[in-house]
């Protein structure tokens, strides 16, 4: 008896010692997932995105956002919502609007830790949040002003409950379930990709089940998913819309100026790949050239695509009904039953249709009906593959194989990130705006191409006397005389966000009269200067370089 008693607390303080070291690993890996987000939080400046972002939620009142700014913007309003509320809370400057992204990226990566341990086991689950934690992907939009990372923790409530839901959860598991799911789709119209993948999910367990899969399926579903479908109709239709209303869907704010918003392009086939590599590589370093750090992280993804194919693959392999039962089987045969019992796990199926569905969904719409496709709105999808190589990875049998291999997969994401905080990677209209204040007059005509570019403009800008105006609708010499009225000597022209086309017949038009005395270019941002040639100032060089022609 004493024996046993010994025992009992024996395995009863392991239990214990397993569950504090546990817990302080994960604190540990959301203390690195936060200071990765609020490291350099306001480093850059704020691009257009986060501007329209910014105008929404400090200028627009609590209807216009739900009614007046769904039929302009493409996207739900609810973080248009949050970020109003948080603003009011914590003020507008840079780092506290970006904060709000940063905080719903550390929850992600609690989240994914709760899933993973939900699907596979505590060693996944861990493995899938230190994934999230360091990658560079959700990093960057960890420390954005906009939807994408409430997008991920939205995406990883919803599965969190509703696998709850799948082993007997009850109310309070119902409720989450709905309330995270009308999150999730009231965040961005993506969301309903997402959605879609846990229906195609669902609906597979009820087919497999025959008439009693579709009886449990009733039970447990008719609730939280017709509370969630009537709650979320009115996305329904916006996604309908923007698929079906016109050749080509636009990103950005609809305004009276025709190049406020930017068209979608049709999707190369490559984007398919690019995509999932993008979840985990950036793109542009490879664009720039593959040095160490690319390579470092190239290898970093390759185990990723490992961990993924161990995951999907490693039972079904290692299950004896694939070795030969009483009798030769040929390898067509053996492959065809490791094919079907990959399918048939469950695990395997959320994971493939989560991963799967909103990305291709949105590929294939891209070229049946319009555009939608944008590599940044399949951010959801990353977290099934994340789960999934995490998985994959930890269960390899041997455990110093298994460390190495989630060690790679974390030194290729950190490889990155040096790239990451160096590097200006949004548009550098905080640089753009202070050069033109800096060297201005007061009085000076500031042309900024289009009404919405006018917004991270004005969010950097400190000089109040300064004639600051969008470009006009077609940019012609009728259209913009009645500013260029020889009161200004000196005329800025900021563009951005323009074609090749339009930039060159903007300068074309402002050079009439004008001669370009400099240019400076950001990332995204070019700053033209002007000198009316009327001007005594047209004749001084003034050390800067003088353009001859505006017609190229």
């Amino acid at each position: 008896m004493s024996e046993q008693l010994t025992s009992l607390r024996a395995e009863h303080t392991d239990g214990s010692r397993r569950s504090v070291h546990s817990s302080l690993a994960l604190v540990v890996t959301l203390g690195i997932a936060a200071a990765l987000r609020l490291y350099r939080l306001g480093a850059e400046s704020i691009w257009l995105d986060e501007a329209l972002a910014h105008h929404h939620a400090t200028t627009l009142t609590t209807t216009e956002l739900l009614v007046w700014l769904p039929q302009r913007d493409p996207n739900p309003p609810l973080y248009f919502l949050a970020l109003s509320e948080w603003t009011a809370l914590v003020g507008d400057g840079l780092v506290a609007m970006r904060a709000l992204s940063a905080l719903f990226g550390v929850l992600a990566v609690a989240l994914v830790f709760l899933v993973g341990r939900r699907l596979f086991d505590r060693r996944a689950g861990f493995a899938a949040a230190a994934f999230l934690a360091v990658s560079p992907f959700h990093v960057f939009y960890g420390q954005e002003a906009r939807m994408y990372a409430l997008l991920t923790a939205a995406a990883l409530a919803s599965y969190l409950f509703l696998l709850r839901i799948e082993t007997g959860g009850g109310r309070v598991d119902t409720v989450g379930y709905v309330l995270s799911t009308v999150v999730l789709v009231h965040t961005h119209t993506y969301g309903l990709f997402v959605v879609g993948a846990q229906a195609l999910y669902l609906l597979s367990l009820s087919v497999e089940g025959g008439r009693a899969g579709v009886y449990d399926f009733l039970r447990r579903w008719t609730v939280p998913v017709g509370v969630t479908a009537v709650l979320s109709t009115p996305w329904i239709a916006l996604l309908a819309l923007r698929v079906f209303g016109g050749p080509g869907q636009t990103a950005g704010v609809e305004s009276g100026n025709a190049a406020s918003a930017v068209t979608i392009p049709t999707p190369g086939v490559v984007s398919l790949p690019t995509t999932y590599l993008a979840h985990w590589v950036p793109l542009g370093s490879l664009v720039d050239g593959v040095g160490v750090a690319e390579i470092v992280a190239l290898g970093g993804f390759a185990v990723i695509v490992l961990g993924c194919l161990v995951g999907l693959f490693g039972s079904a392999v290692r299950t004896d009904r694939f070795r030969t039962r009483g009798g030769e089987r040929s390898e067509e045969r053996r492959l065809l039953d490791i094919g079907i019992a990959v399918v048939r796990d469950r695990r395997n199926r959320l994971l493939l249709t989560w991963a799967v569905v909103p990305v291709l969904v949105p590929f294939v719409l891209s070229y049946t009906v319009t555009p939608i496709f944008v590599h940044r709105y399949t951010i959801g999808a990353s977290l099934a593959v994340a789960l999934l190589a995490g998985g994959g990875l930890t269960r390899l049998e041997r455990g110093h194989v298994r460390y190495a291999a989630v060690a790679i997969v974390l030194v290729g994401a950190v490889a990155s990130l040096p790239a990451h905080y160096g590097t200006d990677q949004k548009e550098q209209w905080r640089e753009a705006t202070a050069t033109v204040e800096e060297e201005a007059a007061p009085g000076d005509l500031v042309i900024v191409s289009t009404d919405s570019a006018t917004l991270p403009y004005d969010y950097h800008a400190t000089r109040g006397d300064l004639v600051v105006v969008p470009v006009p609708e077609d940019a012609t010499r009728a259209a913009i005389d009645e500013h260029l009225d020889g009161e200004h000597r000196r005329v800025w022209f900021v563009a951005s966000h323009l074609t090749e086309g339009q930039e060159r017949r903007y300068r074309s038009v402002l050079g009439e009269g004008h001669t370009r005395t400099e240019t400076q270019s950001f990332t995204g941002v070019r700053v033209y200067e002007y000198v009316n040639t009327a001007s005594p100032d047209a004749s001084v060089s003034d050390g800067r370089r003088t353009t001859e022609s505006e017609s190229g």
